[in-house]
This record gives structure tokens, sequence and C-alpha cells, in this order.
């Protein structure tokens, strides 16, 4: 047996992109088992929309077109679905309809792509001014020494994203009405996630250079924040990928990342007959627990599921929990 070792081996973070539109009155029903599948998930994923394929609204940015021809010669339309922008068994395109209200198919595509080797590291610094009211970024790494090699030309996108964004008279949505088969919870519950507020980039990317070892780096001049974002939701998301607009399958994304504008922090203790079990808001937004705790469950104030490796936004969260001596409970977590 020999076992073989190579810096060229980097971990997946995959990306979830949907083209969407506050005019498409099918997009909240189906946008619903979608987010209800990344929830449950059990690996990160990076989930940004695009606002074209359609009407464009509110959200759409300035040549933001540019990505339709991902669509190849088919029509566009939404909603639609990309995994790490790969071709799915059965397909020519990227383009996958989200036409299905159940969340195994999503789950599937996500277990598909997720295990395959990435071909990039992708590292996030946010440079955030709260003085200046101004947030860049430098976005590094390496890529596959054999892609560099061969000449791959290799792209890197970069966007600032927002999650939670609630219906309002100004982001409406179209298609939040209470029909025969809709989820109970389906208004309630529908936010605008995953919405590009800037792109640092093209939209299909800018070309990357290297340094020796097949590095590189990129700095971000900073923007000025516009007082109606809410920093608390927001996150810098990017990706390198290849790209190419004849041959669809030469525009698979390398791999992905995002750094949450500001860290989050709660602290929640819950004493036991046995011993002290104690739920963590870590900086990057996840759950863990410290104490002699056998397994525990977040769930949503609507109450979902949420998967312990999901970056959670601002809000109550409720965790279940059961301990090595069989002791049972739950929890309130405030998470600001």
């Amino acid at each position: 047996t020999h076992h073989y070792v190579t810096k060229d081996a980097f971990s997946r973070t995959s990306l979830v992109e949907e083209y969407t539109s506050q005019n498409c009155v099918n997009c909240p029903f189906m946008i619903y088992y979608l987010d209800k599948a990344m929830h449950e998930y059990d690996k990160e994923l990076v989930y940004i929309t695009h606002h074209v394929g359609f009407v464009p609204d509110l959200f759409t940015k300035s040549g933001e077109t540019d990505l339709v021809y991902l669509f190849g010669e088919e029509p566009s339309f939404n909603p639609a679905v990309m995994y790490d922008r790969r071709i799915m068994p059965g397909k020519v395109t990227p383009i996958n309809g989200a036409s299905v209200a159940e969340t195994t198919p999503y789950t599937e595509a996500f277990n598909m792509v997720t295990q395959i080797l990435a071909m990039a590291e992708v590292n996030i610094e946010v440079a955030h001014d709260e003085n200046e009211g101004k947030i860049g970024c430098t976005v590094s790494g390496r890529v596959n020494s054999e892609l560099v090699a061969a000449g791959v030309p290799t792209y890197i996108t970069v966007c600032l994203v927002e999650d939670n964004i609630p219906v309002s008279d100004k982001y409406f949505q179209k298609g939040l009405v209470e029909e025969e088969g809709a989820p109970d919870d389906l208004i309630e519950s529908f936010r605008h996630n995953g919405v590009k507020r800037h792109v640092f980039t093209a939209h299909t990317g800018d070309l990357l250079s290297f340094s020796d070892g097949n590095n590189y780096s990129v700095t971000f001049d900073a923007i000025d924040i516009d007082p109606e974002w809410n920093l608390d939701n927001c996150r810098i998301a990017a990706f390198v990928h290849k790209m190419d607009k004849v041959d669809m399958a030469q525009n698979e994304v390398l791999n992905a990342a995002q750094k949450w504008i500001t860290a989050m922090g709660a602290i929640e203790d819950v004493e036991l007959n046995s011993d002290k079990v104690r739920f963590i808001v870590n900086d990057n937004r996840t759950i863990t627990v410290q104490g002699n705790v056998e397994s525990y469950r977040i769930y949503n104030m609507q109450g979902q599921y949420i998967s312990n490796n999901t970056c959670i936004l601002p809000g109550v969260y409720v965790v279940t929990y059961k301990t090595l001596s069989g002791e049972r409970g739950a929890t309130k977590l405030l998470v600001h």
C-alpha cells in the first residue's frame, strides 16, 4: 500500500446558484424546498441568487444578464438552479429547473457535487471600516498545479451578499399566496436570501493570474456601505471557476467560500444534575456545544431543523440535546 501526500488536496465548499425574480410567481414555492434542503444538509454551502432570466427587478444588477449564457440554447426561465455549475446526468447545460415540491432532488444534487475533489483553495479576508462606512476584501489561495500548467483559464467571482431580507412594499414577491398544496408557513417564512448587493468582479468573473506555487491574491477596493443593508445578514461570497460561453462543460466551479461581515456571539449554559452543557455561537455563525453531550439538534422558531454546520442568522433558536448519561432537554438561544 502506498500513501501519497499532495498539497493540491483541497476541501470543497459547493456553490448553489439560483435564477429568480420578484416577479416570478413560481419561485417562492420552489425556493421553500431548496432552502429547507440547504438548512438540513450537513455540509456548508454557499448560496447566491441571480435576478435574471425572467423579468428584471429591484435586485437585478447592471450586466447581470451576461450570465444567461449558462442556459445554452435553452430559453431562460425562473426558478432555475445550478450546483457548482456542473452538468448533471441527463443534462446538456448546468441549468436545472427547480420544479419539485420536495427536498430530495436538491439534497441528491448537493451530495453529488460536494463529493467531487476541489481544485482550488479560496480564502477571504474582509476589510470592514465601520468609521468610514466601507467594506472591501482580499481573496487569496492556490489553484491545482495541473490546471495551471495546462494553461486552463481560471476566473474568480466575488460579491457582497445579503440574506434574510423581509418582504415589503419595495421588496415584494409575487407568488406568495395561499394555494392548495403550498406549505402552511410559506408566506411567513419567505425571505429574499442570497441577494447580490455588490459584485466586486465582472458577473462572469475576472481572469486570475498566479505567482510562484500557483498562488493568487486579489484585493478589491472598498465600497460605500448602503445604509439600507443589514450588515448582520451580509457576507462576502467568492468562488474560483472556469468560464466558456461555448462549451457548457467548461464552467465548473473549482471551489467556493464565504465570510460574514460581522461576527456573531452567544453563550447559553444549562445546569444539569450530572454536568453543565454550554451552547456557543462561534464567529463563523455555527453553533457548537461543550459538555458530555451525545447529540443535539437546532431548530428555528418555525420549527425547521437546521444542520449543525449551518451559518445561522440573528434570531431565536431552540436547541434540543441528549447527554451521555441519557438526560434530555432543550434551551433557547438568542443570537443578536
